[in-house]
């Protein structure tokens, strides 16, 4: 028979001297940032910030990231790079 069991994962982020525990996000996280990010017609990244914040990474340590950052954690998040 076949098996297959599933935990919740994390994302530990380090900036500079601080760690940050991110939930991986649920389909219907990943489906709600994306529906904001094609409403959101002043392509802003205030829908990513908002999205890393409800996965655990605080809003003022997301804005002092570099933006190529952002693009990782959520590539890493969204399972298109490993971690």
């Amino acid at each position: 028979m076949a098996k297959l069991q599933f935990k919740k994962r994390l994302l530990e982020v380090e900036f500079g001297d601080d760690k940050f525990d991110l939930m991986f996000p649920t389909v219907r996280q990943i489906e709600s940032f994306q529906l904001k990010g094609k409403d959101d017609k002043e392509a802003s990244l205030t829908p990513t910030i908002d999205f890393l914040e409800k996965l655990g990474l605080p809003r003022d340590t997301a804005y002092e990231l570099e933006p190529s950052m952002l693009t990782d954690i959520i590539n890493v998040l969204a399972g298109q790079k490993k971690s």
